[in-house]
């Protein structure tokens, strides 16, 4: 498992500015383990210095958790974790991306079935589409394309496909473009009440989407580049200088299994978000198991399980998917939403569509998926519309509202559906509650407040930060001619390049991932 682990961040030259959850040094040859190091407060400077002195290397900056990601020697993590100035020591995990005719007025999962199942109508009637709400989308990227161009900003790229200018920023898995779609997703001739079911719309069909790629053409990434990603999106909420402008939602449709979360960077990381005022959404999981994978365990996430729609219109056949993954009883899904059959943009291309194009390729524009990602992407969307009522609402109010107004599915448990199923119809006029979450926090999710630059909140009320300047060249919007479909055919990045042992393995082989998630 050390030779997997290390392959996520082992491309010297990849990164070039350390700072910003970029990488600042090449890993060292031979055996070696990837892992994250948390310093106690005040001693991050120790704490590298003792990986150093180990015979390690400081691969990439984690600020946001008062920590970084390293390279060590083989069986070296367990004395490194005993040293003076270190906190915590946990392996850098590998992660992976959550994942006919066509009608879009009759098929279950299309825009509009999904508009009226979910009651985003009910807000788009009363004038929010999300606008002035920033959605970061940290996944495999987002592809510029029709639905996808008009409201898109690109971030910096913590994958190892940075270091190939005709990739950077791009999807070439997939994933990250149709999440995208679903959020806020909406083809060019789309315009308000958006009721026209001629064109594709997203959730919140006018909120900004800020792609953040941590992922590669598999759909791989490693824990350190999401928490890299999340630090990024904090220091960034509110930087005018590359047209962001408050972000209030990060959709992370990605999961690892939970050994705790009070030890994970990754908890850390989105903690840090949360007490930013960033509302962070995330996928339950598809194995079918009990417990939540993270970072939707956290309890200040907002967990999302699946509904299976049976393939109709009606909710009233409505259950909890066989693959979404149920609580344990102390943490559970908050909610559950559409994640059977449902329609988003489709990446022509891209890994998921030359490998389940047969199964769910609807016609040259959409794809047809299942999972708790697409039922995060959804919630995602739908904390948008609800920030667009009422701007000033804390993640924790947020969450409450998203629970209040939930519609319990008969028969199923409080484990597998939380709250409910998503019911945006009744959100709209649900009382907020003033609500402020008080769980165990994960180690150093607070110890960098004064030293970010952002605003603080009290009750249900935000005071806005001042923002940072941006670093790197992020930023932007990215042409269609960015984009051409041959330059992703071919051995370019399929066969040897992306395939054997360096990316398999138990933690992802299974059923979760066969094609019946994708038809």
């Amino acid at each position: 498992m050390a030779g997997l682990l290390a392959l996520g961040l082992l491309l010297p030259g990849a990164f070039s500015k350390a700072g910003e959850g970029q990488a600042i040094a090449s890993a060292p040859v031979g055996e070696a383990t990837q892992v994250i190091v948390q310093a106690t407060p005040g001693d991050l400077a120790t704490a590298e210095r003792a990986v150093r002195d180990g015979g390690g290397v400081v691969t990439r900056e984690l600020t946001l958790i008062n920590g970084f990601a390293a390279t060590v020697p083989s069986g070296a993590a367990d004395a490194l974790a005993q040293q003076d100035g270190v906190l915590a020591v946990s392996p850098d995990q590998v992660l992976h991306v959550l994942g006919s005719t066509y009608s879009p007025t009759t098929d279950a999962g299309a825009p509009q079935a999904l508009q009226a199942a979910t009651g985003a109508s009910t807000y788009w009637k009363n004038g929010f589409y999300g606008q002035g709400v920033g959605i970061a989308v940290i996944d495999s990227g987002v592809v510029p394309q029709n639905g996808l161009r008009r409201n898109v900003y690109y971030g910096p790229d913590f994958s190892p496909q940075v270091a190939d200018s005709s990739l950077k920023f791009l999807d070439t898995y997939g994933h990250g473009t149709f999440m995208a779609s679903l959020i806020a997703g909406h083809t060019d001739a789309a315009t308000r009440p958006y009721t026209n079911s001629a064109n594709f719309v997203g959730i919140a069909p006018e909120a900004t989407l800020i792609s953040v790629k941590v992922a590669d053409a598999l759909g791989n990434t490693t824990e350190s580049a999401v928490v890299a990603g999340v630090e990024w999106v904090v220091q960034h909420m509110y930087d005018r200088s590359i047209g962001v402008n408050n972000i209030r939602v990060i959709n992370l449709s990605v999961g690892v299994p939970n050994t705790g979360y009070q030890n994970s960077p990754l908890a850390a990381a989105i903690e840090k978000a949360w007490s930013y005022c960033i509302t962070v959404v995330a996928s339950a999981g598809n194995d079918g198991t009990s417990g939540l994978t993270l970072p939707a365990a956290d309890p200040y996430a907002i967990a999302v399980g699946a509904v299976d729609n049976k393939n109709t219109v009606s909710t009233a056949d409505d259950s909890v998917a066989s693959f979404s993954n149920t609580g344990n009883g102390v943490r559970n899904p908050d909610l559950v939403a559409p994640g059977t059959h449902v329609i988003g943009l489709r990446n022509i291309n891209g890994y998921i569509d030359m490998t389940y194009g047969s199964t769910g390729a609807v016609g040259d524009s959409f794809f047809r998926g299942s999972g708790t990602s697409e039922s995060s992407a959804i919630v995602a969307g739908a904390a948008a519309l609800i920030i667009s009522q009422h701007p000033d609402l804390n993640p924790d109010v947020v969450k409450a509202l998203l629970m209040d107004s939930a519609k319990p599915i008969a028969g199923a448990s409080a484990a597998s559906q939380g709250a409910g199923q998503l019911n945006l119809t009744a959100a709209y006029d649900q009382p907020l509650r003033n609500v402020y979450a008080n769980f165990p926090h994960a180690n150093n999710w607070d110890q960098f407040g004064t030293d970010q630059t952002g605003g603080t909140w009290a009750n249900s009320v935000w005071q806005s930060p001042t923002y940072t300047a941006a670093a790197g060249g992020e930023g932007g919007t990215l042409s269609n001619a960015a984009w051409s479909g041959s330059r992703w055919t071919g051995s370019r990045w399929t066969g040897s390049r992306w395939t054997g042992s360096r990316w398999t393995g138990a933690l992802w082989s299974g059923n979760a991932w066969a094609s019946e998630f994708w038809g």
